[in-house]
């Protein structure tokens, strides 16, 4: 394979926002039973918090997909909405284990619902721009070569969290999210440090006469 073909360095800053964004929802996955069991919710609540977010996931990924795709157009960058989403993102996953720890409790059980609904939001507004950046990296026969990149990234994070479940949980609820804010926060600056915006430069061979 030609290696013009692909911006390596930036598909690898892509992998690094993909690894974060699977970091954090292991560790939501992880602690939203272990937390609604300490506001004296049911578990079952988490099962219909993941049903309706993922529908309200579905419908802002959409909206905010075309919105970049117009950014795009315009600016050349998808770039400003993927780091505003990052950056809000970042801040509501610190907020979920603080809620629970300074909220007064009459107000915490509305407010934690109000607020992961919030974060899971915030985190689909800049995954499908994200991702859409990858096809600015590589050729269209490249692109399967550079996707493999994301999916190696995104299963060996996923799968982190069957052997981590236990030291996950004895970080605390307050150390584990704010690993997983840090990390997003770090991708997307390794994400807007590489900039990946611009289309692949391919070295082009003209046939010999």
């Amino acid at each position: 394979m030609n290696n013009s073909r692909v911006l390596w360095i930036k598909v690898w800053g892509i992998a690094a926002l993909q690894g974060a964004i699977t970091l954090s929802w292991v560790i939501y996955n992880l602690y939203l039973p272990i937390l609604l069991v300490q506001l004296g919710l049911g578990q079952k609540i988490a099962i219909a918090l993941l049903i309706g977010e993922n529908l309200i996931e579905a419908l802002i990924e959409q909206i905010f997909g075309r919105n970049s795709d117009h950014q795009q157009q315009l600016f050349g960058s998808r770039i400003p909405v993927v780091t505003a989403g990052i950056v809000l993102s970042s801040a509501l996953f610190i907020a979920i284990p603080s809620l629970i720890i300074f909220a007064p409790s009459n107000i915490k059980k509305p407010l934690f619902l109000v607020l992961v609904v919030a974060w899971a939001s915030a985190m689909a507004i800049y995954r499908s721009p994200a991702m859409a950046i990858l096809g600015r990296c590589a050729t269209i026969d490249s692109l399967p070569q550079a996707a493999s990149v994301l999916t190696l990234v995104g299963g060996l994070v996923g799968a982190f969290r069957f052997d981590a479940y236990g030291l996950i949980v004895e970080m605390g609820a307050d150390f584990a999210f704010a690993l997983g804010s840090f990390s997003l926060l770090v991708a997307g600056g390794i994400l807007r440090w590489f900039n990946p915006s611009e289309a692949p430069k391919v070295v082009e061979q003209h046939p010999q006469r």
